[in-house]
């Protein structure tokens, strides 16, 4: 029984690990989160993170946390503050934006034109004992892997996917 219960337990672990290791789901996902740039230019949000125990907002109106640990707000540019009603209203919005993906992901960095058009996007969607990115800079150029490490590949020509190891 105890065999049983152990082999379970690694099937779920390698099958949370390995669902979107697929190119073609790629694809699919960064045309979704393409489909809510207007939702996140229209607040400017730069970071977002939303764990069951740290929520880690950052857009034009500040920089805002729920938990002061430096492990939840090490994304923002910006000392944070507490969530007011406004930023908690904000952050609700934006998650209900990026819930309708379906891709479970947390926006690491976002940069902005002076136009308030994204120019520059990482969009975590970190799965099993690695961390995975989807990375959006139109006209990239592919960074240099590390073997083992840190692997780039291409999606299309403004978006590319990072798998980097864990440790």
């Amino acid at each position: 029984m105890k065999t049983l219960c152990l082999l379970t337990v690694c099937l779920l672990l390698c099958s949370a690990c390995g669902h979107r290791d697929d190119p073609k789901i790629w694809a699919a996902d960064v045309v979704k989160i393409e489909s809510i740039f207007p939702a996140l230019e229209e607040k400017g949000v730069r970071v977002f993170r939303n764990n069951d125990w740290c929520k880690a907002f950052e857009y034009t109106k500040g920089s805002y946390t729920n938990e002061f640990d430096d492990n939840c707000i090490y994304l923002l540019n910006a000392k944070p503050r507490p969530f007011d009603p406004a930023a908690t209203q904000s952050f609700l919005e934006v998650s209900e934006v990026l819930q309708a993906t379906d891709i479970g992901i947390t926006i690491t960095k976002a940069k902005y034109n002076s136009s308030g058009e994204l120019i520059f996007g990482e969009f975590d969607f970190g799965s099993g004992f690695s961390r995975r990115y989807y990375v959006y800079s139109p006209g990239y150029t592919l960074p240099t892997d590390i073997p083992d490490e840190l692997v780039h590949t291409p999606i299309n020509l403004d978006w590319y996917h990072i798998w980097m190891d864990w440790n």
